[in-house]
């Protein structure tokens, strides 16, 4: 009984110990703590402007970033709309440059029967000999119109010629078809008198025996 008091006194004592021990670190880790808070203490004095700096600028640049978006928005439909307008004002310089071609051409066109034209009026203006006219386009076109009325005039006269004789050449036509005609039944009629004398020669000289038709 004895021995079991001594060692609960024993077992106390060493708690006690033990907990002694617990408050001299926890006071040790106080003393630190403390120590620690004091020398951070201006530390986190300038840290705490520079944390609401921080902050001012990440706001900053949120709205930055959203004024960059929208004016970059902005700017791609405007680049869409200068592109769309490049390509039209492209198709409208191709189309004037086809028109300003056509127009030159059409210029050396009139420029060429301009020429022809003076040419024309210097030959009648001047009042030249015919042989120096003959080269002129009216004088050939003059004489080409006067072909085709000699041509005309002459293909008309043949047809009044052909219709003159349109009546004797049909007389004629059926004259010739008539002797046609005529000449055919007089080779049928010589081949049929060709046919009977053969059979009467034939009765003539046959025996007596045999059938006459």
């Amino acid at each position: 009984m004895q021995e079991m008091t001594l060692n609960k006194v024993n077992d106390e004592n060493s708690r006690l110990q033990s907990t002694d021990e617990l408050v001299d670190v926890l006071k040790d880790l106080n003393d630190k703590i403390n120590d620690k808070k004091q020398t951070l203490a201006p530390v986190i004095k300038e840290l705490r402007p520079m944390r609401q700096k921080c902050q001012d600028l990440q706001l900053e640049y949120y709205q930055r970033q959203q004024a960059y978006d929208a004016m970059a928005a902005g700017l791609e439909t405007s680049a869409a709309t200068v592109d769309n307008e490049c390509q039209d004002i492209t198709k409208q310089v191709h189309a004037l440059e086809s028109n300003q071609y056509f127009m030159e051409c059409q210029l050396e066109v009139l420029k060429a029967r301009q020429q022809v034209l003076d040419k024309e009026v210097n030959l009648y203006v001047a009042q030249e000999s015919a042989d120096d006219k003959s080269d002129s386009i009216l004088h050939q076109v003059q004489s080409q119109l006067n072909a085709q009325q000699t041509e005309k005039e002459r293909l008309k006269q043949q047809q009044m010629d052909f219709r003159k004789n349109e009546t004797q050449h049909r007389k004629q036509l059926k004259m010739w078809t008539d002797l046609k005609t005529l000449l055919a039944i007089k080779q049928r009629c010589l081949t049929r008198d060709r046919e009977r004398n053969a059979i009467n020669e034939y009765a003539i000289n046959s025996r007596p025996d045999h059938l006459v038709l």
